[in-house]
């Protein structure tokens, strides 16, 4: 009866603790090497590069040609690429 009820509270625990589906669906990357973000929004974030490479993001000048002009014609006032590691 005591190894019913302590496996009981250990299945109990494994299920609290199990990642929610809901949840990660509207997750962000934290930009690490096992988790890399899509698009550049931090300097020093690792990002996807060409779909299989790692980059690192980087403020790039505001003219610079990937950087194009926000909705007013403007460039943005900060403007982050992800940039080849080798």
């Amino acid at each position: 009866m005591v190894r019913l009820a302590v496996a009981l509270v250990a299945l109990w625990f494994a299920a609290a603790c199990g990642d929610s589906s809901d949840s990660s669906a509207a997750r962000k990357p934290t930009g690490t090497p096992t988790d890399p973000v899509e698009v550049c929004e931090r300097v020093a974030d690792v990002c996807r590069l060409d779909g299989a490479k790692l980059g690192v993001c980087v403020e790039a000048a505001p003219n610079a040609a990937s950087c194009p002009p926000d909705g007013s014609g403007k460039a943005p006032a900060k403007c982050f690429v992800c940039q080849s590691q080798h």
